[in-house]
């Protein structure tokens, strides 16, 4: 497995993890609603899960960087350009068509906040999404 195949890992699944960390502390107290108040807690919750990402993603790639220093350093060859060019395309048309359909949402009577955590989780699925594309193009041998 190649360093940027372990990087779309270790990216996926810390991803995968803090959002659901991050999603466990939203008040679902009341119904799911599209225009949501202000909640400081909600927002520092978000804080806390993006940097918590930073952390744990940097810790992650130093300890493969550490196990396989040559393979870290190495410069993407053609084959590992393809597949991010490729993978980006595809995250970047999910995050196009979520974000902007999110937009939409006013119109089901969304105000600012639910618009922008919708744009936030069209984000994460969009990265998502890169990551799995990623995955299977390493694993495909593309």
């Amino acid at each position: 497995m190649s360093f940027r195949e372990k990087s779309a890992w270790i990216t996926l699944i810390t991803l995968v993890f803090v959002s659901l960390l991050w999603s466990a502390h939203w008040p679902w107290r009341r119904a799911f609603t599209l225009a949501p108040d202000p909640n400081p807690m909600v927002f520092h919750a978000l804080v806390l899960a993006t940097i918590s990402f930073i952390v744990i993603v940097i810790i992650a790639h130093v300890v493969v960087a550490i196990r396989a220093p040559r393979e870290a350093s190495a410069p993407a060859d053609e084959r590992e350009r393809l597949i991010a060019l490729k993978a980006t395309r595809i995250g970047a048309y999910v995050y196009a068509g979520l974000s902007l359909s999110s937009i939409f949402l006013i119109h089901l009577g969304a105000n600012q906040i639910g618009v922008a955590y919708c744009v936030l989780i069209s984000f994460v699925i969009a990265e998502i999404v890169n990551c799995i594309a990623r995955i299977v193009y390493h694993r495909r041998g593309f």
